[in-house]
């Protein structure tokens, strides 16, 4: 095994990364600025390496795009 994938298992356990991947899945803009919302969705995003994948860059501007408020005031 990998040193990356021994680290996470001991350190930061699959039900967490799950709850984490759930938690991108889910995100919503809600009261956050772009900036923020932006910010989180980076961040949740590792845990879905399928999105961070060369061929998925459409699926990640989609994701993004409906995760924002239908108007930005």
């Amino acid at each position: 095994m990998s040193f990356k994938n021994e680290f996470l298992k001991k350190y930061f356990p699959e039900d967490l990364r799950n709850k984490k991947k759930v938690e991108f899945l889910n995100l919503k803009q809600g009261s956050m600025s772009v900036v923020e919302y932006a910010a989180k969705y980076e961040e949740l995003s590792r845990f879905c390496p399928y999105i961070n994948a060369e061929d998925a860059m459409v699926s990640k501007c989609v994701k993004f795009e409906n995760g924002l408020r239908p108007k930005i005031y």
